[in-house]
């Protein structure tokens, strides 16, 4: 049940950051969820080097 949960909130905010574009969902899904592992290990960098 959490699993569905998470996967409506992925949708969702990957329609509206893909919206007006023509992308099918499957590489929305795949895009989404490397630029969020990109995104993750750069707010990592960040944080180490303010410390």
């Amino acid at each position: 049940m959490w699993k569905a949960a998470r996967h409506e909130r992925a949708c969702a905010a990957e329609r509206s950051a893909m919206r007006g574009g023509g992308l099918r969902d499957e590489n929305a899904r795949r895009n989404a969820r490397r630029n969020a592992r990109r995104n993750a290990r750069r707010m990592a960098e960040i944080k180490s080097a303010q410390i």
